[in-house]
């Protein structure tokens, strides 16, 4: 991260007047209403022990507070280059590190790489979720895409995700397809890892829908460890609070290269914050992922 976080907790003293959270926060943290409303947008603020993100939630005498992700005074350092998995003529793979959009916006990994690269023309094939790290694929030129896209359609790709969630699962292996959005959407689930009610679980995806695997794991009551998006209803526990993301990892991706006919297979490994939260729980990082499987 290019900046240290900070963690800071406290129980709300009376006052004269009707208090909002955001209030709340730049008062007792010296920041402006911007940066304020910024911590909440990251859902980084509890209430109580339950994830608060309304600016304007009246906060009472005795609320206890606990806010994750607070930017320190250290002084910004320069972005680190992106990690390349793979580069050939045609396609680059890198490890996308959580925190950064995959395309589109000016501090993004396509951004970014377009810099690193000198690759003025390179584009994103496809996109992982901000808080989402691991195998991301960008095209060098204009092109190169159209048979990369052809194998997206005709979902030629081999996807393999890493979530660490709590719960426990159905199975140690076991498929949703619940269509999302009115749409085809699969997901293989497979038990790598499970330390009391949390579980390491390898999700491979043949569709590739929105959010499609924490949607699909909540319709078996599990929830992805630092999720802020489906999962907001109670306290969220301790453990879980200084947790920075949703730890969702996209480890491996296998493809056929257009171009030459040979199989390409990539591999990212996860990144600190990811197995930092693995030991929280009494895991640890796998060395390689269990590969495709059918369920019989």
């Amino acid at each position: 991260m290019p900046n240290e976080a900070l963690t800071r907790a406290w129980s709300v003293r009376r006052s004269n007047r009707p208090m909002t959270l955001q209030d709340v926060l730049r008062e007792q943290l010296s920041l402006s209403g911007r940066q304020a409303k910024a911590l909440l947008d990251q859902r980084n603020v509890f209430v109580n022990g339950s994830r608060v993100w309304m600016a304007r939630h009246e906060v009472k005498a005795g609320d206890q507070i606990e806010v994750h992700g607070i930017p320190s005074d250290s002084k910004r350092q320069p972005p680190k280059d992106i990690e390349i998995l793979f580069r050939d003529a045609w396609l680059i793979a890198v490890n996308k590190p959580p925190g950064l959009v995959s395309d589109r916006e000016k501090d993004s990994v396509e951004a970014r790489l377009r810099i690193q690269c000198n690759l003025p023309d390179l584009r994103a094939l496809h996109r992982l979720d901000r808080d989402t790290s691991g195998v991301l694929l960008f095209t060098v030129t204009a092109n190169a895409r159209a048979p990369y896209l052809e194998l997206f359609r005709n979902t030629a790709l081999e996807k393999t995700y890493h979530a660490l969630v709590r719960g426990t699962p159905p199975a140690p292996r076991f498929v949703v397809d619940t269509r999302l959005d009115g749409k085809e959407a699969l997901t293989k689930v497979f038990r790598l890892q499970q330390q009391g009610g949390y579980c390491l679980l390898s999700c491979e995806i043949p569709t590739g829908r929105t959010h499609q695997i924490r949607r699909h794991l909540l319709q078996h009551g599990l929830v992805i460890v630092g999720e802020r998006q489906y999962a907001q209803k109670g306290p969220a526990p301790a453990l879980e609070r200084s947790i920075p993301r949703q730890m969702l990892h996209a480890q491996r991706l296998a493809l056929p290269c257009p171009h030459l006919g040979v199989p390409i297979e990539l591999f990212a490994a996860p990144p600190s914050d990811f197995q930092e939260a693995l030991k929280i729980f009494q895991m640890r990082a796998p060395k390689s992922c269990p590969g495709t499987w059918t369920l019989q």
